[in-house]
């Protein structure tokens, strides 16, 4: 599809291409000057967010949660021995409880939501979706934070296949302390019981967050609808973090 031209947008859409790179997009996401930021990896899956933040901040502190058991146990096979990285096998939610993780064969679709079987949107794998039930356990974001005492958060990683709203619900002390945001949400009806965006983006607003950007669009060839976004929101303004003595 080629897309109308309207006024100076493909002359601007240039110009970003030219100017852009990865550090200085990411640093604007951190609480500059910092260059030694606390990253929030949920749903790091095998470590592909671990190796693209290293890669940007080398002196960053990673947070990474990924509930599935094998995918967790190649993330600490990997990154386990790595300096400032801190993985834990647990679920993100918006309880401190035992939870159901649905495994799939192709494990990057694993979720704490059912993949639903009959499914419109879906080109062929809802449909003979295993929903393989295990239990894991839950943890609220809250929780952790006053747990492990984090003082800020620079920039949070949401990437839980359905699950965000959950994920926030448990995490609205420590999106008072965070930065900036980001989130993968679906449009499709790939999950049973997925994410309202009009929720999310009610509740990022209200906590003093906008949309800085939308950093991917995943198309779908089959409606040729969208079947996800990832949504990068940032505070209006910095954080409230700790006064020091």
């Amino acid at each position: 599809m080629t897309s109308i031209p309207c006024g100076t947008s493909d002359e601007r859409n240039d110009e970003y291409h030219r100017r852009y790179s990865r550090y200085t997009y990411f640093r604007n996401l951190t609480l500059a000057p910092n260059s030694k930021p606390i990253i929030f990896d949920i749903g790091a899956h095998k470590g592909e967010s671990i190796e693209f933040f290293r890669e940007i901040f080398p002196s960053s502190t990673i947070y990474a949660f990924e509930p599935c058991r094998s995918s967790f146990d190649l993330l600490t096979r990997v990154y386990g021995s790595i300096e400032d990285t801190f993985l834990f096998n647990l679920a993100v939610s918006s309880e401190d409880t035992k939870l159901t993780y649905y495994q799939q064969s192709l494990s990057h679709l694993g979720s704490c939501l059912k993949i639903n079987n009959l499914s419109h949107d879906s080109i062929s794998y809802a449909a003979t979706a295993k929903n393989i039930p295990t239990s894991v356990s839950g943890i609220k974001l809250d929780t952790f934070v006053r747990r492990f005492d984090v003082s800020h958060i620079d920039i949070l990683k949401i990437d839980v296949q359905g699950y965000e709203s959950s994920v926030l619900d448990g995490a609205l002390d420590s999106l008072g302390i965070t930065n900036s945001v980001i989130i993968e949400v679906g449009f499709y009806d790939f999950y049973s019981n997925s994410s309202s965006f009009d929720k999310i983006l009610s509740l990022m607003y209200s906590l003093g967050f906008v949309i800085y950007d939308i950093a991917k669009i995943s198309k779908n060839p089959k409606t040729l609808g969208t079947d996800w976004a990832e949504f990068v929101f940032k505070r209006i303004s910095p954080p409230s973090l700790p006064q020091s003595d």
